[in-house]
């Protein structure tokens, strides 16, 4: 599961924490100006009044999703064909008791990264072979470059661990001298040994000049950041890690096998699940909390992605699972670079074709060019007339319109969508603002839903089509995500664009009535 790159800058996050939280927290349905390209909500919602709406199924596949969080379960899917805790199979679905969804990894809550599943299963077939076996094998050469890379990338994190270690240890010893709330000139008078203490404490420096009450959550997101980068080792990066039999008890190398799993759409923490499913229809007719981009839409939980890589064979049926039961929009806010089982996928993203349903998916954090490198799942080989690619656009101006973080490609990526700092809903009644083209992608699928529920005689392909064409051009160049460099946006994704809900609606109309 791929999520935002901020390894080693850490420490720019504390300054993050309070320099973003001055944003109005809902600027993604803003509308859209030079400066600031919302999707234009409100205007949207004037141009459907006394418009009749049907409700559009939209399923996440995800980490799992909240159900019972204040903020969504009133748009929660229920499968009406299943008797609630019967433990049957009421609608012969082949899955028991699926009321809000399905949980196709069981209990699994980490798993490693495909090119560490990668390099441990090529390890053992090249272990029994001799240097002409594996000359002659046409893999050999592929795996020695991902098993070069899988080992550098183990070498960095393990670096990066002790860099966030030493970050933790200096804040904790200002802790001890000083308390939870230490001034400025406390942090000014507190000893810093090594550089990466110093870029600790002058980030520190920086935030309370911002915001003096900022310490205890600067020293929290350290914390987090070491408990992340220690999970990733221990479980990303382990080439070892087999838990598949008892966390899901399927045969996994039976890529055929669809039924298997459980009815646990909230299972551990679906932190991440939960803020897409807001972001598409957080409830917008209490008086509290989060807005979603669409109040017509309905949320079917469908938990494939732990933290680390999800599996070729889980998203294949899940796809299938997700179109099988009604879904119309499929979101999909995950990613890795290499798919040893893609044909699966390609299978599943033609079914969806096939029954008119349209894939969102999120086009990665890596501040790489998709059309050079590895994002899977992906339309090609296939038609991409149901599968929309999106990557990230920011809240500020000229010439930092697109987020910093996000992939691109003028084939690979179709349009932004903002993804900088949005926010929705999270686990345990909670809401945050965080960024990724996680959030990009299910404002796209928001407004998909959004425009597909006044116009349901359109297609999957004609949403996207309306989605593309209708899009906020941004004329000026722009940064390269993750370079000074500047370009075009139409030299970065394939519309130039970024989404916008109103004038979709105006296209969709037009298209509708042959105006």
């Amino acid at each position: 599961m791929e999520k935002q790159n901020t390894i080693f800058l850490i420490a720019f996050l504390m300054v993050s924490l309070v320099t973003n939280a001055q944003k109005d927290s809902m600027w993604h349905l803003n509308p859209s100006t030079a400066e600031e390209a919302g999707i234009d909500w409100e205007k949207a919602n004037e141009f459907v009044k006394g418009k009749k709406a049907t409700t559009i199924l939209v399923a996440v596949i995800d980490d799992g999703v909240d159900v019972e969080h204040p903020d969504l379960s009133k748009n929660i899917w229920t499968n009406s064909d299943e008797v609630v805790g019967n433990n049957k199979d009421d609608d012969g679905n082949g899955f028991v008791d699926d009321v809000y969804g399905w949980n196709f990894i069981g209990k699994t809550k980490e798993d490693n990264l495909e090119k560490a599943r990668y390099v441990s299963m090529l390890e053992k077939k090249y272990a029994e072979m001799s240097k002409s076996e594996k000359a002659e094998d046409p893999e050999y050469a592929n795996y020695l470059v991902v098993s070069t890379s899988f080992a550098e990338e183990v070498k960095a994190m393990e670096k990066q661990v002790k860099r966030v270690d030493k970050m933790a240890k200096y804040l904790k010893k200002v802790k001890r001298k000083h308390g939870d709330a230490p001034t400025l000139k406390d942090i000014k008078r507190t000893m810093a040994f090594g550089m990466t203490q110093r870029l600790v404490k002058g980030g520190v420096k920086r935030g309370l000049e911002k915001n003096p009450q900022a310490f205890s959550r600067i020293l929290g997101s350290i914390e987090g950041a070491q408990g992340a980068m220690a999970s990733r080792l221990n479980y990303h990066y382990n080439k070892n890690l087999d838990q598949r039999t008892s966390n899901v008890g399927d045969n996994y190398s039976n890529v055929n096998e669809k039924v298997y799993g459980d009815k646990e759409v909230n299972y551990f923490s679906s932190g991440h699940g939960t803020h897409v499913a807001g972001i598409i229809a957080a409830d917008g007719s209490n008086d509290f909390g989060a807005q979603g981009v669409c109040a017509t839409c309905e949320i079917m939980s469908v938990r494939t992605v732990p933290d680390g890589d999800e599996r070729d064979k889980d998203v294949a049926n899940s796809i299938i699972y997700a179109v099988d039961n009604g879904a119309k929009v499929i979101n999909m806010s995950f990613g890795k670079g290499i798919s040893p089982n893609a044909d699966v996928v390609k299978a599943a993203i033609k079914y969806a074709e096939e029954n008119n349903v349209l894939l969102v998916h999120a086009a990665g954090n890596n501040s790489s060019n998709n059309d050079e490198v590895g994002n899977y799942p992906n339309d090609k080989e296939v038609s991409g007339s149901n599968w929309l690619e999106v990557g990230a656009s920011s809240f500020r101006s000229s010439p930092k319109r697109l987020a910093d973080f996000s992939n691109y490609g003028v084939k690979g990526v179709d349009l932004f969508a903002p993804g900088h700092m949005i926010y929705s809903t999270w686990t345990e009644k909670g809401y945050i603002s965080i960024s990724g083209t996680s959030m990009a992608s299910p404002v796209a699928a928001g407004v998909a839903a959004y425009v597909w529920s006044y116009y349901p005689s359109l297609t999957a392909t004609q949403v996207k089509e309306v989605l593309m064409k209708s899009v906020v051009k941004i004329d000026d160049a722009q940064q390269i995500p993750g370079s000074e460099d500047l370009a075009k946006v139409s030299e970065l994704c394939v519309t130039g664009g970024v989404v916008n809900l109103y004038n979709a609606l105006v296209l969709a109309d037009k298209m509708v009535s042959g105006n």
